[in-house]
């Protein structure tokens, strides 16, 4: 285990534009990386729409957040890996999931993703706790 600082914790400005989700993500990253130097890999990301999304001096998790909320009809989350060796940072973008209390065919409780404020908690079953 070694200290190290968020690189999310930097002020990043982005154009303001349409871009695909993995656009939207590489030009939050790209930022960042001008700002501090940090270096990432994208281990996983949920599927995002296209998002018209800018930043003036803006806190570089804000700018995430606010691309995850516009672009993803989910809750999502995302995990930051670092490798003190190589100074490198890898992230994963995750869709939160809660426990339903119901039980599935199988007997397993069922598990599903959350939906923004807003939206009906519940859509579809997406997968079963295994």
């Amino acid at each position: 285990m070694v200290a190290a600082q968020s690189p999310f914790d930097v002020r990043i400005s982005l154009a303001d534009q349409e871009r695909s989700g993995d656009e939207t993500l590489a030009a939050i990253l790209n930022a960042v990386t001008a700002v501090s130097g940090a270096k990432f890999s994208v281990f996983f990301s949920v599927p995002m729409e296209r998002v018209r999304l800018g930043a003036d001096d803006e806190g570089a998790r804000d700018v995430l957040s606010r691309m995850l909320r516009e672009s993803y009809d989910w809750k999502a989350y995302w995990h930051l890996y670092y490798d003190p060796s190589k100074g490198d940072w890898g992230v994963n973008i995750q869709a939160l999931y809660v426990e339903t209390g119901i039980l599935t065919p199988e007997g397993k409780l069922e598990i599903r993703p959350v939906r923004w404020p807003g939206a009906p908690m519940f859509d579809r079953p997406v997968k079963s706790d295994p």
